[in-house]
């Protein structure tokens, strides 16, 4: 969970994680009035080193919405690289939405 001042604002998780591999996904949402100010990169950051350095994971991966540009750009600032577009990949509200797809890797979050 995330919290601005004893306020639930937001959540952030790693799921799917594959020890054998070494990877997972990061998910996150934030309340709309928390959202611009840095919060979900920063937290995306160090979830990542928790990742890495604490779970001894590889890869990360972050999927967003091809019309979210808010969360792309959460996953770039934080130093994902974009891999692509998986097209109708998820069923969301009565539609299928293309997600795009971003990766790190544990050498290029240690560049950083």
């Amino acid at each position: 969970m995330i919290y601005d001042q004893n306020q639930l604002i937001g959540s952030i998780d790693i799921h799917n994680i594959n020890v054998a591999h070494g990877t997972g996904k990061i998910g996150y949402w934030l309340s709309q009035h928390a959202t611009g100010q840095g919060v979900a990169t920063k937290t995306v950051k160090f979830l990542c080193d928790i990742a890495f350095n604490d779970l001894l994971l590889n890869r990360l991966e972050i999927c967003a919405q091809k019309e979210n540009s808010a969360s792309q750009r959460v996953a770039e600032k934080a130093g994902f690289r974009f891999m692509g577009e998986a097209r109708d990949e998820v069923y969301r509200r009565g539609q299928y939405v293309t997600m795009y797809h971003y990766e790190l890797l544990k050498k290029d979050f240690k560049k950083r």
